[in-house]
């Protein structure tokens, strides 16, 4: 049986063209629990160096697919039997604003886009560059167009935030659809939100839409 791998070596995967976070920033958890973004954040900010990609991805199937330690052996053999979406695709590179470095092992930690360090590796020409995703090749456009009922509450309220929104070209406004979506019914969701109102507001006054 052929297994295929996510693990990449001495690489930074930058985040996505159209990640909205402007710094690292912690996933939101919901009523539900931890989210995957969750999952793969804590093993990587609390753990940094210690896991391949091959085995946090792994570790949040067992968790979501509730396997047991006697089942471990064969299930990750079945998991790897098809291949896996790498980091690429990974909230915290899509949406989060996280870059992931992988040393000559394989093993991973977190730079916020925000940090000198990641500046510096983005830089660094002695590794291999990978990037993030786009979060519009991902989702049906008419399902990334529509505005969640937590955006429309808080542009009532903003009318500038409103106006720059409405002048976005479309995939810029996924961004911000996408990010309103994750943090729906999470703790401190209208403060959350308020955030992203600020952002709106910042990326009119970058480009001119104000």
């Amino acid at each position: 049986m052929k297994i295929f791998t996510t693990n990449y070596q001495n690489s930074f995967m930058e985040i996505a063209e159209d990640c909205p976070a402007e710094k690292g920033e912690i996933p939101p958890v919901k009523k539900a629990g931890k989210t995957i973004a969750c999952i793969q954040y804590d093993m990587l900010h609390n753990n940094p160096y210690k896991y391949t990609s091959d085995e946090i991805l792994f570790q949040c199937y067992t968790i979501k697919q509730e396997i047991q330690k006697n089942d471990l052996a064969k299930s990750r053999e079945q998991f790897f039997s098809k291949g896996q979406a790498c980091f690429r695709a990974s909230p915290l590179t899509k949406l989060y604003g996280w870059g992931i470095h992988y040393d000559n092992d394989g093993k991973m930690a977190l730079y916020g886009c925000e940090t000198k360090e990641y500046k510096t590796l983005v830089k660094d020409k002695k590794i291999k560059l990978l990037k993030a995703v786009r979060s519009k090749n991902n989702m049906p456009e008419t399902e990334e167009l529509k505005t969640p009922k937590n955006l429309m509450e808080k542009f009532n309220n903003n009318k500038s935030a409103a106006d720059v929104f409405a002048k976005m070209r479309p995939s810029c406004q996924r961004r911000y659809i996408i990010r309103a979506n994750e943090i729906k019914n999470t703790h401190n969701e209208s403060s959350k939100m308020d955030t992203v109102i600020r952002e709106i507001i910042r990326y009119g006054k970058n480009h001119d839409l104000l």
